[in-house]
């Protein structure tokens, strides 16, 4: 995997194994434009790089592995729903 904030191409990793979906890149300069490409190397043959990715290191992007706060939406709408339904039901069943 190689980076560029100019003109020239640096390498940021060059052992990712196969399987790796995901790098973490450290020590960015803040308010920059990163480019990224990946090229795939097998003993003496180099693939072609990738297609450029471009990200701003101005950009947030929430840690991974935080544990969500509270319940999910679906899940309080499907409490609500089951309530409304247990007293719309005793009401009529009381009617």
């Amino acid at each position: 995997m190689e980076f560029r904030l100019g003109e020239r191409w640096d390498v940021l990793d060059d052992a990712i194994p196969a399987g790796e979906t995901e790098l973490l890149a450290r020590d960015l300069i803040q308010e920059s434009w990163y480019e990224f490409r990946v090229m795939a190397v097998m003993e003496d043959l180099t693939s072609e790089p990738s297609n450029i990715v471009g990200v701003s290191s101005t950009d947030f992007f929430p840690p991974p592995d935080l544990p969500d706060e509270g319940l999910a939406r679906p899940v309080v709408a499907g409490i609500v729903a089951t309530i409304c339904f247990l007293a719309a039901a005793i009401l009529f069943s009381t009617l």
